[in-house]
């Protein structure tokens, strides 16, 4: 779960990273093991730009 901030943000070369990038920067960094959602943050942080226009949630659940 996230908040728009993530789809709303705008990466380094100006364009908004959307549900797409969202989700390709998922697939790059949620396979395996605990770290997961620290793993997608910091590739978040990566590729966007800032300050955020908006404040940043995410939370990831696991069943085990």
């Amino acid at each position: 779960m996230y908040s728009d901030a993530m789809t709303e943000a705008v990466d380094r070369g100006g364009h908004l990273l959307g549900e797409n990038g969202l989700v390709r920067l998922a697939t790059e960094s949620l396979p395996g093991g605990e770290g997961r959602l620290a793993r997608l943050l910091a590739r978040f942080d990566e590729v966007v730009a800032r300050p955020l226009a908006d404040d940043l949630t995410a939370i990831c659940v696991t069943r085990v």
